[in-house]
């Protein structure tokens, strides 16, 4: 399998703001780095990505390099994933255009969102990565995420709370400036929490026949993108691939992966997940999706999503939502 990679987009915004600061980074830089970052389209290694991530802060002597770099980002910088997330009604359709397309930014990311209660949570991890993310680029992604969703919105979104894997750094003033909420660490993963009833905010200035054409084009991104060496990317194409027809259970992923059942679970623990948890993930993404689409009655999505009857779906996306699949269609 393909190694993990970044697009060439995400690491023009480090060199950007390395020759903004008068950072000196070519040394860092092969020719061949050079001209992928050079394409629009380009791929570069994961290794790399950490390479630049780590040196070009440490180099800065900005202690909160990551946070300040987002703080300049201009719309469109994400350039597919951006515009997707930019052309949609709401923040909710934003967010899951986020979760769907992050893999355009970062291959080896796993984005997960969840609602519960009266908050909301977006959250990545590196599956299969110990390391996980360089410290400043993990403030910068989730940084840079909360200003996307404010310039979207043109209104300030009141974060709740902001966790990172990493270890406390010397000094947090700046977490707490930027994000205006209590800023954790050594946290099981990144994440943002925010008060759930901003996700029905409009997004302003959305064009939704634009969105739609750009959606199409990012699925398409999606199928040309090398799979990572995550062995939970395999299990969730194959259970997408196979949940109408019922066949997504673990023994039958198992066989088409060739291993045994219990090897595949003790697989996909070493990558902090579980066959049941992929299962659960990608039903909870494709049911907001298929719930968007009015033509698609609620029968029609349980079906979808493999449940042997609506009132399974109804149970399951009540304990993923805190709601029904109806009051989240009429809201």
């Amino acid at each position: 399998m393909a190694k993990a990679t970044v697009s060439a987009s995400y690491l023009q915004i480090l060199l950007e703001g390395a020759s903004s600061a008068g950072v000196s980074f070519e040394d860092l830089l092969s020719e061949e780095v050079h001209s992928q970052i050079e394409d629009p389209d380009g791929r570069v290694d994961r290794e790399v990505n950490n390479l630049l991530w780590t040196e070009i802060p440490r180099r800065s002597g900005d202690e909160a390099f990551g946070l300040h770099l987002a703080e300049t980002i201009r719309p469109g910088v994400f350039v597919v994933v951006d515009y997707a997330a930019r052309n949609v009604a709401t923040l909710r359709q934003a967010v899951a255009r986020f979760v769907r397309y992050c893999r355009l930014v970062h291959d080896g990311a796993l984005v997960r969102f969840e609602e519960q209660g009266d908050e909301a949570r977006l959250s990545y991890t590196l599956p299969g990565f110990p390391a996980g993310s360089p410290r400043h680029a993990a403030e910068f992604a989730v940084a840079a995420w909360s200003r996307t969703v404010q310039q979207m919105l043109q209104v300030d979104l009141p974060l709740i709370g902001v966790c990172f894997e990493h270890p406390r750094p010397r000094t947090v003033d700046e977490h707490r400036r930027i994000f205006g909420c209590e800023v954790g660490f050594d946290a099981p993963e990144h994440a943002v929490t925010f008060h759930r009833d901003a996700l029905v905010l409009p997004v302003v200035q959305a064009d939704p026949r634009l969105g739609a054409l750009i959606d199409r084009y990012a699925e398409e991104l999606l199928r040309r993108l090398p799979r990572g060496n995550a062995l939970s990317d395999r299990v969730r194409q194959l259970v997408a691939e196979s949940l109408c027809d019922g066949d997504h259970g673990l023994e039958p992923i198992a066989g088409r992966l060739r291993m045994s059942p219990r090897t595949l679970q003790r697989r996909l623990q070493d990558e902090s997940t579980s066959h049941q948890q992929i299962v659960d993930e990608l039903r909870h993404e494709l049911a907001l999706k298929y719930l968007a689409e009015p033509a698609v009655s609620i029968g029609e999505v349980a079906f979808l999503l493999g449940f042997s009857d609506p009132s399974a779906f109804h149970r399951a996306f009540r304990r993923w939502t805190g709601t029904t699949p109806g009051e989240h269609r009429r809201s």
